[in-house]
């Protein structure tokens, strides 16, 4: 069954994205108001710290879409990086967001979609 769970937050700093979120993440939407270009979001399972999205270049005043994968492998130098991914799963968490170097005034609401068998 496909979920999903929306919040905002004007200006930065920590959006929590539901209450316990079991399952694999598909896609975010990102909607940003009159932030300041080039904002940062950083996004992590609220409990283990799990990496699930980092992008430092987001735009003002924009919807953007990201469908958060992970590398099978990790090598320090990169060579080993193929096209393959593989989704990315939280279990019993919320999912955490933080938004830095967006500004103090404007919106910016984030969706996450994810797949649960619930």
């Amino acid at each position: 069954m496909i979920n999903s769970v929306t919040n905002t937050r004007t200006g930065n700093g920590t959006l929590l994205l539901g209450s316990r979120i079991r399952g694999k993440i598909l896609s975010m939407k990102i909607v940003a108001g009159a932030v300041t270009a080039s904002w940062v979001l950083t996004v992590t399972g609220s409990l283990t710290a799990m990496p699930i999205l980092i992008d430092d270049d987001l735009g003002a005043s924009t919807t953007e879409w990201r469908h958060p994968r992970a590398i099978p492998h990790k090598d320090t130098d990169g060579s080993g990086f193929t096209n393959v991914a593989v989704p990315i799963y939280v279990l019993n968490e919320q999912i955490k967001c933080v938004i830095s170097a967006a500004g103090t005034t404007a919106d910016v609401t984030i969706t996450v979609f994810y797949d649960s068998d619930e």
